[in-house]
């Protein structure tokens, strides 16, 4: 099971690039786990869900930098204010319950590109936090 998710993670996440001289790479390389690219660009997950996640993330962690960024992205992505406040008040852990919807409703793919999402949101969050990084008031893409 471990071996194809990792295999998932990698066929979610793969992007043509040039070889640089190493031989038996046929011109691809995978992304590195946890790439924002990857983790909000394109792929197999739709962008709404992305910055669903990306957001509650955020919003779990406490990082008001990445929350507000992320709940302007989320509208921009076509979540409503109702939902952007559902996930304020939402649980902080994965049940079981949910973790069998996912795996209901998601391809392996899918299910990786999620986790990707929420541990980029993770490590932004960290870091956003651990510089004091403040929005600030009019910035592009802040609320």
């Amino acid at each position: 099971m471990t071996l194809a998710i990792v295999g998932a993670g990698r066929r979610a996440c793969q992007k043509p690039r040039a070889r640089h001289g190493r031989p038996g790479t046929r011109g691809r390389t995978a992304r590195p786990a946890g790439s924002r690219a990857c983790a909000t660009g394109a792929g197999s997950l739709d962008p709404r869900s992305k910055e669903l996640a990306y957001l509650k993330g955020s919003m779990v962690n406490g990082c008001e930098y990445c929350t507000r960024a992320h709940g302007a992205a989320a509208k921009r992505a076509g979540v409503t204010d109702e939902e952007v406040r559902a996930r304020a008040f939402g649980a902080a852990t994965v049940s079981e319950a949910t973790l069998e919807t996912l795996r209901r409703h998601l391809s392996v793919e899918q299910a990786v590109e999620l986790a990707l999402v929420v541990a980029m949101a993770n490590f932004t969050n960290r870091i956003n936090d651990g510089l004091r990084i403040a929005p600030a008031l009019g910035e592009p893409g802040v609320d």
